[in-house]
């Protein structure tokens, strides 16, 4: 049996499906994908108003290119040892908008040692520096971006090589109206299996399951077929259920 480093505490509970997302990482994941959009369209403000006779305006607003903070982000995070997945990094001035300083060099590092390197890759937007990590052996990383004597940084967690995620439903047939609880086993390709990394649920068809209390528990809400599935780096687990129609008394 093997133990794996956890993402920190406000990561552990991120097994992506749409109400699984603490609301820490949907505003980070926002902030980090959608302010160099936003900035791109409002480098300028028009403005004009009126002073007695006086007109005033046009006025431009720049935002500040001092930087006040600096976020990483990346997603999946975890990885299995010889794989690589993309981390992003952004410098923010007070106004909360990406920096022209984004441009300018971004001093990179991870610790502990040997768990991960990274190598530089082009940005395809003007405010975001990219790098892939490569996982070296298990464990966690803190992966850390500074810019301008700021910084930020994200974990990522380094698995071994693995064989499957295998899925188990206590039930395959259920009627409408019942819930259904899936167990994972995540099986390295040394035959141990991993304890402890999150998986990613997710229901091919959400009129006809949905999660219900708990991870790996499902609702069954409309007759048919529906495919379960667990992802953990790249790996992913699957079973189907069958959902009859809801039993008439």
């Amino acid at each position: 049996m093997e133990s794996c480093s956890q993402p920190d505490p406000e990561r552990q509970a991120a097994r992506r499906h749409p109400t699984a997302v603490l609301p820490t990482m949907a505003s980070r994941a926002l902030s980090a994908y959608t302010a160099p959009f936003l900035a791109a369209i409002a480098g300028v403000v028009m403005l004009g108003c009126q002073d007695g006779d006086r007109s005033i305006g046009p006025i431009e607003l720049l935002p500040s290119n001092s930087i006040a903070s600096v976020i990483v982000y990346t997603w999946p995070w975890y990885v299995q040892v010889g794989d690589t997945l993309h981390i992003e990094a952004a410098g923010y001035n007070v106004n909360g908008w990406s920096s022209s300083d984004s441009l300018r060099t971004v001093a990179w590092r991870s610790a502990p040692s040997g768990v991960v390197e990274l190598e530089a890759l082009p940005s395809p937007f003007r405010y975001w520096t990219v790098h892939a990590v490569r996982g070296l052996a298990p464990g966690r990383a803190i992966v850390t971006a500074t810019l301008n004597g700021v910084s930020g940084s994200d974990s990522v967690v380094v698995v071994p090589r693995l064989q499957a995620v295998e899925l188990s439903a206590d039930r395959t047939t259920v009627h409408v109206g019942a819930t259904v609880t899936i167990t994972a086993v995540i099986r390295t390709t040394s035959g141990a299996t991993l304890e402890g990394p999150q998986l990613v649920w997710d229901v091919s068809d959400y009129t006809r399951a949905v999660f219900s209390s708990g991870f790996g528990r499902f609702l069954a809400t409309g007759a048919g077929t529906v495919d379960i599935t667990a992802t953990i780096a790249r790996t992913t687990g699957r079973t189907s259920l069958t959902i009859l129609p809801a039993v008439v008394p």
